[in-house]
């Protein structure tokens, strides 16, 4: 397994983790993401972007990388909920009617992820 292909699961399985710890309520999955599955690779994209940001972001102080770490995963389920209205499928929702895209507090939680992942190199 390349080290990519090896982050993209990793990201993959800590983004469910994330995903069904560190909210009140679990978000709603679609048929689109398989059930049972403990994996979501829209997390495992990030770990491999956030792999690409690293080198650049070493001279800025850890609030400032933690920042950006946030910002893009913020960004990536943006996007994705971008991705979904376009194909008229929504692959999952957070809050108590599932309509909503992003929690700030996972984008708090990828930013200690990001800090982490600069330590450990997979």
């Amino acid at each position: 397994m390349t080290p990519t292909l090896v982050r993209f699961v990793v990201f993959g399985v800590l983004g469910w983790v994330l995903e069904n710890s560190s909210s009140d309520e679990p978000p709603r999955y679609s048929q689109w993401v398989p059930s049972g599955l403990p994996f979501l690779p829209i997390y495992g994209v990030g770990g491999v972007l956030q792999d690409l940001v690293q080198p650049a972001l070493r001279g800025l102080p850890w609030y400032g990388r933690a920042g950006v770490y946030g910002a893009l995963a913020t960004a990536l389920e943006l996007g994705a909920c971008q991705l979904e209205q376009l194909v008229g499928v929504q692959s999952w929702g957070y809050g108590p009617d599932g309509t909503e895209c992003v929690d700030p507090r996972h984008s708090i939680a990828w930013a200690a992820v990001g800090l982490a992942s600069e330590q450990v190199r997979i």
